[in-house]
Formats: structure tokens, sequence, C-alpha cells
């Protein structure tokens, strides 16, 4: 049997005990408490790379950060830090068309993903006709019906336009024809000179552009030499304004 000396010392240390082990409990929840939780965000959302292939995502955080993407045409100037930040992106080269990549960033806890886009590098007209700030004597013309001459490319047989080369016709896909003052009983022939292959028969076109596809057999066909013909236009019916004449690439 305790005496009451020992029975009072016993609850003394039972009480400091206790008192001990709250104390510890709040000082521990006072600290979670005082901890700023992880936050991460990242602006733009989405980045559409301006003419030089370039962008920048703005980094707010309180954390570690990381950026990965599996696009490999994307480069960055970091792909880590802490705390706040600005991350330089570069396209490593131009695209003949549209494409997209998604860039994550990764926070202690979390993450976001932001989307980024480059459109297709702008193509280079190259004028055969129609080039007015260079060659200011190639105005727009009018052709009419049974017009075969004004839309030759030969220097010597055609009215208009000018001879294309064969470095030109082997590299050449699609022909653009800018009209305008096209009737309404406009109808078209695509030929290799006037007498020989016909490529497309029966052809409407619209005020604006035109489009003619040049395939292998026409370009070995019109080249310059031998037997070749030059590409010639003849209309059935109908007029138009030729305004220019070009091919892009």
């Amino acid at each position: 049997m305790l005496n009451n000396m020992s029975r009072t010392n016993y609850i003394r240390r039972y009480l400091y005990i206790v008192a001990l082990a709250i104390l510890n409990v709040c000082v521990l929840s006072c600290g979670d408490d005082d901890k700023e939780a992880p936050r991460l965000e990242v602006s733009p959302e989405e980045i559409l790379l301006d003419s030089n292939g370039e962008g920048r995502l703005t980094i707010t955080t309180n954390t570690l950060w990381s950026i990965s993407t599996s696009s490999t045409w994307l480069t960055f100037s970091t792909l880590s830090g802490v705390g706040n930040g600005q991350v330089k992106m570069v396209a490593n080269d131009s695209s003949t068309s549209e494409r997209s990549a998604i860039v994550t960033v990764k926070g202690e806890k979390n993450s976001r993903q932001v989307k980024v886009t480059q459109l297709a590098a702008p193509k280079k007209k190259h004028y055969i006709y129609g080039d007015i700030a260079n060659y200011p004597y190639q105005v727009p013309f009018q052709v009419g019906e049974w017009d075969a001459s004004a839309m030759r490319f030969n220097d010597t047989e055609g009215a208009y336009l000018p001879t294309i080369s064969d470095e030109v016709y082997f590299g050449l896909k699609t022909l653009i024809f800018d009209v305008s003052d096209v009737s309404t009983d406009f109808d078209l022939r695509v030929m290799n000179a006037w007498w020989s292959s016909i490529y497309y028969d029966h052809v409407k076109w619209v005020s604006g552009l035109n489009e003619v596809q040049i395939t292998s057999i026409m370009a070995r066909e019109c080249a310059k030499g031998g037997e070749g013909k030059d590409l010639d236009l003849m209309l059935y019916s109908g007029s138009c304004t030729i305004k220019a004449v070009y091919y892009e690439e």
C-alpha cells in the first residue's frame, strides 16, 4: 500500500507526463498548421509560338519543379528549378505543317500541362507572272474564247506568259493562277501546246485563286528541248483576267 506521500508523488508524475504529452501534440499540431501547402501555377495554359518559334512559361510555386515533354522539337532554357521562375522554349526548326506538343510542369505534389502549338512555316511565292513590284510591265491581261497563245508559257510564241524552265517544271507540283472577272460560261483546257497532250479538259475557274496540278508526265512533256512542248491553256468559251501566276514552296 502506498502511503499518502508516495501516492501524491505518483499522481504528480502522472499529471506531468500527461501535460508533457499534450504539449508535444500541440507543438506538432501548430507546426503542421504553420507549414504552407505546396502550390503550383503555370501560365499561360496554351502557347502559340511566335514567328521566331519562341514562347515563355511563367511558373509560380513554393516547391521544386521540373519540365518534361515527349516532343523532340522543343527545347527549354532550363528543365528544373525552385520557386517562381520563367522558362523560355524554342522550336528546333520550322515545320511545313502545324504541330503541337504537351509540356508537363511537375511540382512536389501536383502538376500542370500546357499545350504548345507551332504554325506551319509560311510558304514563299515564286512568281512566273504578275510580280508587279519587280516587273511593273507584267500587268493583268484578259483572255477570251479560243485564246491559247496568250496563255502559252513560251517567250517567243506566248503573248504574255514567260517560259517555265526545266528546273521549275521538274520540281513543280501546283501552279496557282490568280484571276478575276471570270465569266459564267468559262470553260478551260490545260494541254501540252495546242496540238498535243490534253491534261485537264473542261476546267471551271472562279474569280480568285485556282490551282493546276503538275504531274511528272506533264513536267517531262512540257520541259524545253527535244519533243517537249510548253504548257498551254486554251479557253473553249468565256473569259477571265489573269492577274498573276506563281507556285509556292
